[in-house]
């Protein structure tokens, strides 16, 4: 029979060093009575504080990856808190200029420029929103009415009828 991947004769002599000795308490390389009991106890003593270590690193490991995590989050939020701040100041300084040329324009009254520019942002904010709001309305309701159909012919396939056909029946 051909040796197998955990036959002792396959680790040769010096594996088994620490396990047995040449005391007569030992008999093929494994302890006898009491000092198998210390034995047994070392190594689970052993096994164990590698078995801590192993949690341990494992741990660290994990609130390493938590904090690198949050420092990425937080430079990314620092990065978005400046980018949106450059868009703002240099959105107020474009309406500024804007309404200091508008009025200019009129007649040297700067009051009416920010006024117009101020009064039609507001305007063209409000005309976008309401059609956003008109489009996202009409979607919504063609997908909910699609849904319906996909399910009355569901029904049809199924049944041979669907609900709407089977109340005017009853009517």
């Amino acid at each position: 029979m051909p040796a197998g991947r955990f036959d002792r004769t396959n680790f040769g002599d010096a594996a088994y060093s620490a396990f047995g000795s040449d005391d007569p308490e030992h008999e093929n390389g494994t302890a006898k009575g009491p000092e198998a009991f210390r034995r047994l106890q070392s190594q689970l003593e052993e096994l164990s504080d590698h078995a801590r270590l192993y949690a341990s690193a494992k741990k660290d490991a994990l609130t390493s990856s938590v904090r690198r995590a949050a420092l990425w989050m937080v430079i990314g939020a620092v990065a978005a808190a400046i980018a949106v701040s450059i868009v703002v100041t240099a959105t107020v300084f474009a309406l500024l200029g804007l309404a200091q040329l508008i009025g200019e324009a009129l007649g040297d009254l700067p009051w009416a420029g920010y006024l117009i520019t101020g009064g039609g942002l507001l305007l063209l904010l409000a005309i976008g929103m309401l059609v956003a709001l008109t489009w996202l309305q009409s979607r919504f309701r063609k997908q909910t009415v699609q849904k319906y159909e996909r399910r009355h012919q569901a029904q049809r396939a199924r049944y041979g009828h669907d609900e709407r056909a089977r109340s005017r029946r009853q009517v």
